[in-house]
């Protein structure tokens, strides 16, 4: 069956660094951005971080200083914007019809919060989303991040997905601000295996006639 968008989840089971067992789940999102009239290139956007991630130190000081947020559209004609979650004031932003940019400093940032750009009404108000943490020196606590949660595929009007380039993720696990191993096992102190199953199952983005 061919469908127009697709959830992997991803469990991610391991040992932590003093031999403890754990796991975790997280999901990835893909949808396809179609043409609107046949002939037309499909409209895309793709948002990006400078890293995932700041890390507070026992002192309580964060890094980096600050992350900025890039936003990549094709074939958009007006200007998008950004938002972002827990009323974070977002800085230095930019927005055009090719994307644009916005930074969320150490001093505004909030742990778990969400950027969002948006294209304007005129380009179907496609969107994408970053996720940015809060590692923690020796908190112990096991975060699984992923490099890409979510991704638009440019599609024809029937359906037919153009390019996947881009649609990969890296998965990266910590406890506390400690990165653990993948080991394709998971069974030894500090490393860590993954499984994934895909909603709905049996089903795919391609294009069956």
């Amino acid at each position: 069956m061919s469908v127009d968008s697709v959830v992997l989840t991803y469990t991610i089971s391991g040992k932590r660094l003093g031999g403890e067992a754990f796991s975790r789940t997280t999901t990835q999102s893909f949808a396809k951005a179609r043409e609107g009239v046949v002939g037309d290139n499909a409209k895309t956007l793709t948002l990006t971080s400078a890293s995932p991630i700041f890390r507070k130190n026992r002192a309580g000081v964060l890094s980096p200083t600050s992350i900025v947020i890039t936003a990549n559209g094709q074939n958009l004609t007006q200007a998008g914007s950004f938002t972002a979650s827990d009323s974070v004031t977002l800085t230095s932003v930019t927005e055009d019809s090719s994307g644009g940019s916005a930074t969320v400093t150490s001093a505004n940032f909030v742990d778990g919060m969400t950027v969002t750009y948006t294209a304007d009404s005129a380009d179907g108000s496609i969107s994408d989303t970053v996720t940015l943490n809060q590692l923690d020196e020796g908190s112990g606590n096991i975060t699984a991040l992923l490099s890409n949660e979510a991704h638009v595929l440019p599609a024809s009007n029937a359906g037919v997905v153009s390019s996947y380039v881009g649609s990969g993720t890296t998965i990266s696990v910590f406890e506390g601000a400690t990165a653990l191993d993948y080991d394709a096992t998971g069974t030894t102190a500090g490393h860590w295996d993954v499984s994934v199953t895909q909603s709905p199952p049996r089903s795919r983005l391609g294009y069956e006639p």
